[in-house]
């Protein structure tokens, strides 16, 4: 069953202060399409309501904050199944299964949103989302630049820096990108910065590793 059809309908509005359980599935449902909503807590505060706003904005809906009839419409027709979690609060909503690749040898996986439409193979999601967590809670607050990549993804990349016209990119195939395992961290803002020191001392504790020669690079080893 979906989201959608268990909770969201034309006659629930949901606005800033509201408190319940259908506003953990509307931030659910943000999560799903890509949109940082904050916590799913079930308190319409200011990140949902940050978040809700981006979300009318990108769909072209009326831009008032309140989740009402049309964007319940919008939400609920590309509403994906959300399997939940084994007790831990994390719900990996819209996870979606992809052709991974591991040190060249196709394989099946579950990736799942973290925001600003990128995608993580779903235990190094649900990690990063508790570090993000934490990290916000020390004042850090971190995004996703680059997660999992298709095989067209990876190629293009790969095509850019053999033409020196891009970063290193692994060979397609062998990216851990492709693994769903390596993340490209935002908000850093380079060596040395408050956001660099809470990583480079607190990613170990979620089971990420940093790639030296990129202080932005991390990969989930678990």
């Amino acid at each position: 069953m979906t989201v959608a059809a268990a909770h969201g309908s034309s006659s629930s509005s949901l606005r800033f202060g509201a408190h319940s359980s259908n506003v953990r599935h509307l931030q659910q449902m943000l999560r799903a399409a890509g949109i940082d909503a904050g916590p799913i807590d079930g308190h319409f505060g200011p990140k949902t309501l940050h978040g809700l706003k981006a979300y009318q904005r990108s769909r072209g809906l009326q831009v008032d904050g309140v989740a009402g009839p049309k964007t319940w419409r919008a939400l609920n027709h590309h509403a994906p199944a959300v399997h939940h979690g084994s007790g831990d609060g994390f719900t990996p909503a819209g996870g979606k299964h992809v052709h991974a690749y591991i040190h060249g040898h196709p394989k099946t996986i579950t990736v799942v949103p973290v925001g600003n439409g990128k995608y993580l193979r779903a235990d190094a999601a649900k990690a990063f989302l508790k570090m993000q967590k934490a990290a916000r809670a020390a004042g850090v607050h971190l995004s996703v630049v680059s997660g999992f990549r298709t095989m067209e993804q990876q190629k293009y990349l790969y095509n850019l820096y053999l033409h020196h016209h891009g970063n290193l990119a692994a060979k397609p195939g062998y990216s851990n990108h492709q693994n769903g395992i390596a993340v490209d961290i935002g908000g850093i803002g380079g060596r040395g910065t408050k956001a660099d020191r809470w990583l480079r001392h607190h990613a170990a504790q979620f089971g990420f590793k940093n790639l030296p020669s990129e202080f932005w690079h991390y990969n989930f080893v678990g």
